[in-house]
């Protein structure tokens, strides 16, 4: 039986693969989980045509030759067993998401194909994979070759702040890339990321952007900052953008409805309909804004997991406010560096308050999932060797730090003068005092806000506040016992004063 023609092909195809069973499993799991130990046990496929009836296995290797000749198939004897374990994510990722486009019967209609000639109906084929890829938002665009401030329309061009003047310059290395950009809140990290990640693009890094942000509101604001970006990062088409979260769509329809756009079909262009079905298909939008959960679903075993990665494979991950992940998150974040590296993919980390502590395991993690080179079709990676990664070390803020390939650049980057502010502390004897002096500020047109350590502290402080105001819309409220559909949730309604209040103490966010 090791003579059909499945078998003889594959093994003419990979001479070097060995057991075939590790390939069958990979493209038997495009459906999101792969086959178990018990299936994987009677797949051997020198025993597949055991209870094959022979006209179905003369009939298979007729199709069999008749692909040969047409595919023009060449032998890949570099790839082994341990090749294909080690891009086993990315080739069920890439079949995964090739089975679920040509599955669509608009451009694939199932019946007798209208050209009975294989070759013929070859290039009938291909030209359907094109339209549908088209339509999908998969092909048309290219990122800018010559990425600058200017050249996005990003406002800093004509005085860039420190640390968005320094990625302009820092040298960007071989393979796979972190950066991680330390600076102050409103130092212009975003737009700092933003010109990386083209510049990481225009050198081949990636093909487009997932913006990973730790809340919906971000994102929502992310992606409506995004939107305005698109047609200057990318040329040759429409660029796509997604948002991906679990409110994404009643978001999107609140934004149409603010623009005055609700009825109007943009699905060609600012949002590929195809795409935006799913939150797995938004990471392959040209630009993805989104949660940071939607990209640790790449890293947990979920379905799909596969088809994550190697969507993130092929963008520039920007991983915004990595300091506000608790314990957990952080493990996570490790992970999917590790992962994102493995696979070939480049990550920046923004952050106003990492600790060097947090900075040296995101170090570790990603040099942990570097290859050791990269072959020809980008496809196929090497682990590095078990010694151990370079060691973060500088003590500066702001920080800009590079990552690559047995190698950790650290660059302190000046402060922005422009950012300095002078902040007088003052010890107020009791609540009462406190109240009284935001009244009178508030009533001299100054902007206050007060914190406090319990919502019903809040209550009480917004209802004497609001006493103080003919219009009690002054005085606002926010907490977390609101529900969504309250009107109050709003901060426009004033609540009732709540039991005695009790002092709060607010320390100060430093730099661990």
């Amino acid at each position: 039986m090791r003579h059909d023609p499945v078998h003889g092909l594959l093994s003419r195809l990979f001479p070097g693969l060995g057991d075939l069973t590790r390939l069958i499993a990979i493209v038997a799991g495009h459906h999101g989980t792969p086959p178990g130990g018990e299936v994987m046990q009677h797949l051997a496929i020198t025993e597949m045509t055991r209870d094959l009836p022979s006209p179905s296995v003369a009939a298979a290797g007729e199709a069999v030759a008749i692909l040969e000749r047409i595919c023009r198939l060449e032998p890949l004897p570099q790839l082994t067993s341990s090749a294909i374990n080690r891009a086993d994510f990315l080739l069920n990722g890439l079949i995964t998401f090739c089975d679920w486009i040509d599955s669509d019967t608009e451009f694939f209609p199932v019946g007798k194909p209208a050209d009975a000639n294989p070759e013929r109906y070859w290039t009938t084929a291909m030209k359907s994979a094109a339209d549908a890829l088209a339509n999908k938002g998969q092909s048309g665009v290219l990122p800018i070759i010559h990425p600058d401030y200017r050249v996005l329309g990003l406002p800093c061009a004509d005085d860039p702040r420190p640390m968005q003047a320094a990625v302009e310059t820092i040298a960007i290395g071989e393979g796979p890339q972190l950066f991680i950009i330390e600076d102050a809140t409103g130092s212009g990290k975003t737009e700092a990321a933003i010109l990386l990640a083209a510049r990481l693009m225009a050198a081949g890094k990636g093909e487009g952007v997932y913006f990973a942000l730790p809340t919906m509101a971000t994102a929502n604001a992310m992606h409506g900052r995004m939107a305005g970006l698109r047609k200057h990062m990318f040329e040759g088409g429409e660029a796509s953008i997604v948002l991906a979260h679990g409110k994404a769509k009643l978001a999107r329809r609140l934004a149409a409805v603010r623009s005055g756009h609700a009825g109007e079909d943009s699905a060609a262009a600012f949002c590929n309909d195809w795409i935006a079905v799913s939150r797995r298909l938004a990471l392959f939008a040209d630009i993805g804004v989104g949660t940071i959960d939607q990209a640790f679903l790449g890293i947990l075993r979920r379905k799909h997991l596969s088809l994550r990665q190697a969507a993130l494979a092929r963008r520039i991950l920007i991983v915004d406010e990595a300091h506000s992940f608790d314990s957990y998150m952080g493990v996570e974040l490790e992970s999917l560096l590790r992962a994102q590296a493995a696979n070939g993919g480049s990550t920046i980390v923004l952050s106003a308050t990492l600790s060097r502590q947090t900075r040296m395991k995101l170090v570790a993690a990603f040099s942990g999932g570097l290859p050791r080179h990269v072959d020809s079709s980008r496809a196929l990676y090497r682990r590095v060797s078990s010694a151990a990664p370079p060691e973060p070390r500088s003590q500066c803020y702001p920080l800009l730090t590079r990552v690559g390939k047995g190698e950790l650049h650290e660059q302190p980057v000046a402060f922005d003068d422009r950012l300095g502010r002078t902040v007088h502390v003052e010890r107020i004897p009791d609540r009462d005092t406190a109240i009284a002096m935001a009244i009178a500020a508030a009533k001299g047109g100054a902007a206050v806000g007060i914190v406090c350590n319990a919502v019903d502290e809040a209550i009480g402080v917004h209802g004497a506040i609001a006493d103080a105001f003919a219009d009690a819309s002054h005085a606002q409220l926010f907490h977390a016992r609101f529900t969504v559909g309250d009107p109050a949730h709003a901060g426009m309604n004033r609540i009732p004063s709540g039991p005695p209040i009790r002092p709060s103490v607010c320390s100060p966010h430093t730099r661990g």
